[in-house]
């Protein structure tokens, strides 16, 4: 009976513990969460309205990629390279710049919509 109780309060002892690192870890989780978070409100006022919407719209997607370009147009900034407020053409061209993705001219031509290189390799 005396070792039941013993290793009742062992266990007890041990899963008071073990609560109590998961409620450390989840509190630390949550104050990083709210720190990046935290980034995006800090930087908006160096973005236009629809340069901080379009960021937005690729941090919702991938937030890797929105938190790098912040870093870059923080440097940028420092350095004096580029000047506040930030546009949407600037974020984009930074986003397309990261991802390697070139811009596509299209032309609707015979009812289709095709890529204007394929378009030219058809005439010839």
């Amino acid at each position: 009976m005396e070792e039941d109780k013993e290793l009742e309060e062992i266990m007890k002892r041990k899963m008071r513990r073990y609560m109590e690192l998961m409620d450390k870890k989840k509190s630390s989780e949550i104050q990083e969460s709210q720190q990046k978070a935290d980034i995006f409100q800090k930087v908006r006022r160096i973005f236009t309205e629809d340069g901080y919407n379009h960021l937005m719209k690729i941090a919702s997607t991938n937030k890797a990629l929105a938190e790098k370009m912040i870093a870059i147009f923080i440097e940028l900034i420092y350095t004096g390279y580029i000047t506040p407020p930030i546009d949407y053409i600037l974020v984009e061209r930074l986003r397309r710049k990261l991802t390697g993705e070139k811009g596509k001219i299209f032309v609707y031509k015979k009812g289709e919509l095709k890529d204007l290189s394929e378009s030219l390799k058809e005439e010839d």
